[in-house]
């Protein structure tokens, strides 16, 4: 069960909630440092393949990381 239990984050919403694919139910289940174990965890602080597995649209960075 996740720490952060804000029900508008996607690893609380009720599709992904119980899902054994979805990444807070994974290896990193207990991983102090992913947001689904921080009280204050936002889905900003998710990977991008987290993201895509929550079916979340993927960040826009300001900066471009390939010049």
């Amino acid at each position: 069960m996740p720490f952060n239990q804000d029900p508008f984050k996607p690893w609380n919403d009720p599709f992904y909630k119980d899902s054994p694919f979805a990444p807070h139910n994974g290896i990193d289940r207990d991983n102090p440092f992913k947001p689904w174990n921080d009280p204050f965890g936002d889905e900003d602080k998710l990977t991008d393949r987290e993201r895509e597995d929550y079916g979340l649209p993927k960040r826009k960075d300001d900066a471009d990381d390939y010049e």
